[in-house]
């Protein structure tokens, strides 16, 4: 056989039960994608396989570990992975402030020691690409703990 053949999509399976078909793509950056349905219909994906053999399964747990990155109130940061991170915040607050959680430049959750001195516990999950900070909204608010529920 002369030449290369060159195949960028490959189904195999029964073409009448997209769930019982898989799609095999390569894609222009050196790594393949696994999908389920038919080609020129609806595709789920199953895993992607990068060109430096980096396995991405989709609808899998990804294994994740709690870690205590140096962190600090009043600042922004960025989820620069490609799956959710689980945030957890402990503030120990004087009587009368507030602290604010944001994601995105929104606020998700406040809270406030009113009338006593207290410790102000949050968690919050941050999506891939969007960013995160805890800030002081009035008063006193000193940062206790701060974890990352993320990928090693």
């Amino acid at each position: 056989m002369a030449g290369n053949v060159v195949i960028d999509q490959l189904q195999i399976g029964n073409n009448g039960t997209p769930a019982n078909n898989f799609v095999i793509s390569t894609l222009n950056n050196g790594s393949i994608k696994i999908q389920r349905g038919n080609i020129g219909g609806s595709l789920t994906d199953v895993v992607e396989i990068d060109a430096d053999g980096t396995f991405k399964p989709s609808g899998f747990e990804v294994a994740r570990t709690y870690q205590t990155p140096t962190r600090a109130l009043n600042t922004t940061y960025t989820n620069n992975t490609d799956t959710d991170i689980e945030i957890f915040v402990q503030t120990s607050q004087a009587a009368g402030s507030v602290s604010e959680a944001m994601v995105d430049g929104a606020t998700i959750m406040r809270f406030g020691a009113p009338t006593l001195n207290g410790e102000c516990p949050m968690s919050f999950t941050v999506k891939p690409g969007s960013t995160y900070r805890v800030n002081t909204v009035a008063g006193t608010v000193t940062l206790v703990r701060w974890t990352e529920l993320r990928k090693p």
